[in-house]
């Protein structure tokens, strides 16, 4: 499930024994050094397995085909 930027600063600060402030600043510092890092051809995902879930067939198509 994809979190907000709040909920996911009050994970960090409740996980790390932080003020939700200080979580605030690490999380935007995060998200900066994620973006300058990343080449202008790739594409950050949060969840870079739902691409390669979907590009799998389904069990029920996989049963279809050994079936017929």
């Amino acid at each position: 499930m994809p979190l907000t930027q709040a909920q996911l600063v009050t994970a960090v600060a409740e996980r790390a024994d932080m003020s939700k402030a200080e979580a605030k600043r690490a999380v935007e510092a995060l998200e900066e050094i994620t973006i300058a890092a990343k080449p202008a051809s790739v594409d950050v995902r949060a969840r870079p397995l739902a691409k390669a879930k979907a590009a799998l067939p389904s069990v029920q198509k996989a049963r279809r085909r050994l079936a017929a």
